[in-house]
């Protein structure tokens, strides 16, 4: 009978072939136990120890009266502890310290609704003791002001349902109390520019429509007298696209705007309710002591 001289040779291959095969699965798993460990340390780090540092640096700026630099560390950790109502306190901090003419940053956009983000920017038109006028420094995107003429009552319906205020119903058809446009400033625009927390920063002031009819809003456009007596030229007033003002026009559906001139269009010049026009909300915020 013959040897096998290849034996032990054989055997010796066997088992570097059976490591080779343990090693494997051992490496796969030691490969994703270092990923996870990595990724929790990274989501620890950018979670927790950082934010905690940005929120003690913020603070201590804050502490200093360095409102801008505050302003900037708390933007980025919003959702850490108090961040959120902090930002907003800043912000409330440097409206005070603006002057008519000044732009400032309250709230901000949201990517899906204006296909852009970032701080949202306003103008100062008026300042008092506790409280400044501001208007958008650009418009935010565009809204029609109420019923289009011989629209059928469902299509109607659907789309003024999410806009209607609690109030509607005590004001005139075809006024500013009763407009679309009101009701999506209150329940729509506010909730996408503007948190809870800014939102209570804001002052409701009372207006009084074509029909001596009486309204309290938050968020609110321009009436055609306000537009004339905050910005002194059409020059002003130009931004490249057109706005709706919250004056009614000389035809029941129709309601006063400023064209892309800067020129503010009344009476017969009036655009129809229909008619889908820039939106430039104006507010007074609180920055009294208390605000």
């Amino acid at each position: 009978m013959k040897c096998n001289k290849n034996g032990p040779e054989s055997a010796e291959k066997s088992v570097k072939e059976g490591r080779s095969a343990c090693i494997v699965p051992i490496v796969v798993i030691v490969f994703w136990l270092v990923f996870y460990l990595g990724l929790g340390t990274y989501f620890y780090i950018t979670e927790s120890v950082l934010p905690k540092k940005q929120y003690a640096q913020a603070t201590e700026l804050l502490a200093k009266q360095q409102y801008e630099e505050a302003h900037a560390l708390f933007s980025q950790i919003k959702d850490y502890r108090d961040g959120q109502k902090k930002c907003a306190d800043v912000e409330v901090l440097l409206a005070a310290e603006a002057n008519v003419g000044d732009t400032i940053h309250f709230g901000n956009y949201n990517k899906k609704s204006h296909g852009r983000e970032g701080a949202l920017e306003w103008i100062v038109l008026a300042k008092q003791e506790d409280r400044i006028l501001v208007i958008s420094k650009e418009t935010l995107g565009t809204m029609n002001f109420g019923r289009i003429e011989g629209e059928g009552a469902i299509e109607y319906a659907t789309r003024r349902l999410p806009y209607v205020m609690e109030d509607a119903d005590e004001h005139v058809e075809g006024s500013w109390g009763a407009s679309l446009m009101r009701g999506y400033l209150h329940r729509s625009l506010s909730g996408k520019i503007l948190n809870s927390t800014q939102m209570s920063k804001l002052i409701e002031t009372v207006h009084t429509d074509c029909n001596n009819a009486s309204t309290k809003d938050k968020l609110f456009l321009l009436s055609m007298d306000e537009a004339k007596q905050y910005f002194a030229t059409d020059g002003d007033r130009q931004l490249g696209d057109g706005w709706w003002l919250r004056t009614a026009g000389e035809e029941e559906d129709e309601f006063c705007y400023v064209n892309d001139k800067g020129e503010i269009c009344e009476g017969a010049d009036g655009k129809t309710v229909g008619e889908y026009f820039g939106v430039r909300p104006a507010m007074w915020i609180n920055i009294g002591a208390e605000g």
